[in-house]
């Protein structure tokens, strides 16, 4: 995973070469778990635990997300940053939804 860290942001972005948006890093993430992800395979629990999605607000609607790590950990992209790892507490107040992967 440490090769995801720093690649550039893209718009609806899907790969290492042209960068990766939010959900992009989510498929990424899972894909190299092989884990294939689809909006039927998600269950909202109430708890972070690793390797969960975590749906951020931005400006009070749900339009970000990333994946919990574990330990505090939260894996995602920006336009500013690319694809880092940041606390999770620094997102901690903007949390709308976590999901668990069912595979």
């Amino acid at each position: 995973m440490k090769d995801l860290i720093g690649v550039k942001y893209s718009s609806h972005g899907r790969s290492l070469e042209e960068g990766f948006d939010c959900f992009g890093i989510v498929i990424e993430y899972f894909k190299r778990k092989e884990i294939s992800i689809n909006s039927s395979n998600f269950e909202k629990i109430d708890k972070l635990e690793k390797d969960c999605i975590v749906e951020i607000s931005v400006y009070g609607e749900p339009k970000h997300c990333g994946i919990y790590l574990g330990e505090g950990q939260f894996l995602h992209t920006t336009p500013e940053t690319g694809v880092c790892i940041v606390p999770m507490r620094l997102y901690k107040n903007r949390i709308k939804g976590i999901y668990r992967v069912i595979y």
